[in-house]
């Protein structure tokens, strides 16, 4: 049914952003930090933006030590042979970029929770509406085309 060869699948690594995660895994496994099954167990519910936990932020912050084993070990697995050749196509790959998004991994973490983050808040508005909605209809505090939406 197909004429010629198939060629295997491969991963392309030319891509910044493929990159990048494969390094924020790196960074991490570095950090030992388990992120559990959600993200109400990593962020702080009870303070107003939700920031990450004081013992999650401490675990996700490397000293100057472990971020260097870390670029060591980033360096060692995108130095072999197959990665190398499509390093050489990524122009803003260089050891100071590997470093510079190393160091910035805290942050990236951080901005990969804002979506999370801004969902979460919406629910509790909405609920904090409904409250209020189902407050006001028990006292009769409501018009009746409300009243109808309970009843429907």
């Amino acid at each position: 049914m197909v004429a010629g060869v198939v060629a295997p699948p491969k991963l392309e690594l030319a891509n910044q952003d493929l990159i990048k995660s494969h390094v924020y895994s790196i960074w991490l496994a570095h950090t030992g930090l388990y992120l559990d099954d959600s993200l109400n167990k990593i962020l702080d519910l009870e303070i107003e933006g939700y920031p990450l936990r004081d013992s999650v932020r401490q675990q996700l912050t490397l000293s100057a030590g472990k971020l260097a084993q870390c670029l060591q070990a980033s360096q060692s697995i995108l130095s072999d042979v197959f990665c190398q050749n499509d390093l050489r196509k990524v122009s803003c790959y260089s050891v100071n970029w590997l470093q510079s998004t190393l160091e910035n991994a805290l942050n990236s973490f951080e901005r990969a929770c804002d979506r999370w983050r801004d969902l979460y808040s919406e629910a509790v508005n909405q609920l904090e509406q409904s409250r209020r909605t189902i407050d006001r209809s028990a006292r009769g505090d409501i018009t009746q085309q409300q009243s109808k939406l309970f009843t429907s």
